[in-house]
């Protein structure tokens, strides 16, 4: 199971009581951040945090509370507004308790938990069908008993798709060229059992190792086909690999709008396109990566996925962007493919994506220690502590114009005692604020400045501590032109000192 190796990175675990975190073994993270679901070892599930569409699995407190909910969100149809209802301290899903939770799902209102003996309980809104509990209920506040015997499931905007044990599909919810079905009881046609799947918003696609008297095997696809020049008479699309390459097929995500990547048993991977009624190898990035054991995709950014070696390669994430639209802040062409030199794929996906845990995530007991807390705080001349990227105490935010989920919390004294750039900055949005009193700013980066660029340097302005050899030079040039910007000549030197390093590391080489 993935672990988070930096808890820095999660600004709302910041806000539970340290007692409380530390019977904690798993979490899960959504709803930009805001959102938390708390595994604790003692068998129970908590909540806490923003809690749209009852997505959090809690109970109301009363019956007042639960109708004003449904009016709020059903009827404004607006879960990011200040209305949205907000569990101030972790509350227990009492519907879970005791039972072990291997795998989630989420869709746009709705979210889903798959116990380890293939029980499928779920909650959150219902109003498309989504649920599975019938058309005349609008939604489920407290986990409910949908389906047994599931091996698989994933949720899409509006519907939910499950791979039961047996082999078949069932699929329920507002879902393109389906029926909309209300109830988990229609099962979707296919030829034999299917092995795995993945849903999107516009294609549900499965596939199995049975192959046809070509030696073929075939993906098979349900959904709005003619979006992606698919015939609608055919819901099958031939596989062009070989047999002995396809049968050691055992995961599939979906990446952009109708590219597949394929995952074999022997840690190969590719990129697949669904062109003109085939799957189509369209090219394979991955052939310096020795070998990958696992790949996830982030339902919060469709064209990114994340691929992560073995332990006995280095466990280390690499991160797949398909979106070639997006460039580095020097104005350069992002790379499709990049190293991360980090072996978590929730803290990658953080870094790199969105803040969204994309499965269970253990809490690893270390990172409450005391070495833990000192590690990311730091002192001022009055002898107060500020812990780094911490929402409690801080009185400045960070904000991206294209990163608006993941702010960055420090405190003003901290940065306008460190730099010359930010006594000014500070000091001007001070004067041109018309209250009195302190109150908390806010400073927006309208460039395209990398989030983990600007996340490391900050927690350097705390630690002033820095390892250049986790970044690789992409970064670290992105890392320089942030500098330069806010004339941080101190950094600007520890920058040019780890190249110096490098390159006098490089002559002394023994040449063979």
């Amino acid at each position: 199971m993935d672990q988070t190796n930096d808890l820095t990175l999660w600004p709302i675990l910041r806000r539970i009581p340290n007692d409380f975190l530390h019977i904690t073994d798993r979490f899960y993270i959504f709803n930009n951040g805001e959102s938390l679901l708390l595994f604790c070892r003692n068998g129970k599930v908590y909540g806490y945090g923003r809690n749209p569409y009852g997505m959090l699995g809690v109970p109301f407190d009363d019956l007042r509370q639960k109708y004003l909910g449904l009016l709020r969100f059903y009827c404004c149809n607006n879960h990011h507004s200040s209305s949205c209802p907000f569990v101030n301290e972790p509350r227990e899903l009492t519907k879970l308790r005791f039972i072990n939770i291997i795998a989630l799902s989420k869709g746009d209102k709705h979210m889903m938990a798959l116990s380890e003996f293939g029980d499928l309980y779920g909650w959150g809104a219902n109003h498309s069908g989504q649920l599975g509990i019938g058309w005349y209920r609008m939604g489920a506040s407290e986990p409910t008993l949908i389906l047994h015997d599931v091996q698989k499931v994933c949720c899409g905007p509006k519907h939910t798709v499950a791979l039961i044990m047996d082999g078949s599909i069932r699929i329920w919810g507002k879902f393109p060229g389906c029926p909309h079905n209300f109830t988990p009881e229609r099962l979707i046609r296919s030829p034999s059992s299917m092995i795995d799947l993945i849903t999107t918003k516009f294609l549900t696609i499965a596939y199995n190792n049975c192959f046809d008297d070509n030696d073929k095997g075939a993906f098979y696809v349900w959904g709005d086909l003619k979006h992606f020049g698919l015939s609608g008479s055919s819901s099958t699309v031939r596989l062009t690999y070989k047999r002995s390459d396809y049968s050691k097929i055992f995961k599939i995500i979906p990446i952009g709008a109708n590219k597949i990547m394929v995952l074999t048993q022997e840690g190969h991977a590719s990129i697949v396109a669904i062109q003109n009624e085939r799957v189509r190898s369209i090219r394979n990035p991955f052939r310096s990566i020795d070998f990958i054991d696992f790949c996830i995709d982030i339902p919060e950014d469709p064209n990114v996925a994340i691929i992560r070696t073995s332990d006995s390669c280095g466990g280390e994430c690499f991160v797949w962007d398909d979106n070639d639209n997006r460039q580095s802040p020097s104005g350069n062409s992002r790379n499709n493919l990049f190293s991360t030199k980090i072996g978590s794929l929730a803290d990658t996906t953080c870094l790199y994506s969105s803040a969204f845990t994309p499965q269970l995530t253990r809490l690893p007991p270390k990172l409450l220690s005391i070495d833990f807390q000192t590690t990311n705080k730091t002192v001022n001349h009055s002898h107060s502590i500020f812990e780094f990227n911490d929402p409690r105490e801080s009185d400045l935010i960070f904000r991206f114009k294209h990163y608006q989920s993941k702010p960055i919390y420090v405190h003003q004294t901290v940065l306008m005692k460190y730099s010359n750039y930010f006594y000014w900055k500070l000091s001007t949005m001070s004067n041109n604020t018309n209250n009195g009193g302190s109150q908390i700013m806010t400073i927006m980066i309208d460039d395209q400045t990398a989030y983990i660029s600007m996340f490391t340097y900050l927690r350097y302005i705390y630690t002033k501590k820095i390892s250049f050899n986790q970044f690789d030079d992409k970064m670290i040039s992105e890392m320089y032109h942030l500098s330069c910007k806010y004339s941080d000549q101190e950094f600007i030197g520890q920058i040019i000192d780890h190249l110096y390093g490098k390159i006098s590391h490089y002559h002394h080489q023994p040449h063979s």
